[in-house]
């Protein structure tokens, strides 16, 4: 989610239920600042929400820097630019710049954000499912895409 704007969040307000965020990239959306207690440019709202595998950057309000307006659940291995989500696992990085290319066809269905050279996102995600044989793929485990397409 990239590049979205609203008066409550830019890129998801939920008012009920529960979310979880697996894999995403939730960069560069922004809230509009109609109202000076907008807070929470990327995720706002009181629903439960979980991250896992994903970065969430460089999203603004009419303040400033926001990415939630309160902290997540968090099941690790997540990246964000600040420290207002509640990212604590050992696995988060917190106050992190993701490196991030523009938006852009990077192949594939959408348009993505590719990690650019440097990023602290490469190689820090975790697998989708425990390898079958840890000896054959000990050195590819928690790799993330470095060709071009970003699984953030």
């Amino acid at each position: 989610m990239s590049q979205n704007g609203g008066t409550y969040a830019g890129a998801i307000a939920l008012r009920g239920g529960s979310l979880t965020v697996r894999h995403s990239t939730i960069a560069f959306n922004r809230t509009y600042p109609f109202d000076p207690g907008n807070r929470g440019t990327a995720v706002a709202g009181r629903s439960r929400t979980s991250f896992k595998n994903t970065i969430v950057a460089g999203n603004t309000d009419g303040h400033g820097p926001a990415n939630c307006n309160r902290p997540m659940t968090t099941h690790g291995h997540n990246l964000e630019n600040a420290r207002s989500c509640g990212f604590t696992r050992r696995t988060d990085l917190r106050g992190a710049n993701p490196r991030l290319g523009a938006l852009a066809d990077n192949g594939g269905p959408t348009l993505t954000h590719r990690l650019l050279a440097g990023s602290p996102a490469i190689d820090a995600g975790a697998p989708p499912f425990p390898p079958t044989d840890q000896r054959a793929s000990h050195g590819l485990r928690g790799r993330r895409a470095t060709s071009g397409r970003s699984s953030a």
